[in-house]
């Protein structure tokens, strides 16, 4: 699906210290732990996403339906 990518451009781990304003993390993943997020949580995130698409279009086309019944 998405190629992970291993390190972040222009921020290498071994050059810069963790705990340095220009480089917090070296990978997406670190970026994650340290907001709080878990990375092993993908499909449950995507079905989130899907099931709310869903339910604000199944919305949308309700009103939809009854501004078309009403005019």
């Amino acid at each position: 699906m998405l190629t992970p990518i291993e390190e972040i451009e222009g921020c290498d781990a071994a050059k810069f210290n963790v705990t340095s304003p220009i480089c917090l993390a070296g990978n997406g993943i670190e970026i994650l732990k340290s907001l709080g997020f878990t990375p092993s949580y993908y499909w449950v995130n995507v079905a989130i996403l899907a099931v709310m698409m869903l339910f604000i279009r199944a919305l949308a086309l309700a009103f939809f339906i009854i501004r078309v019944r009403k005019g």
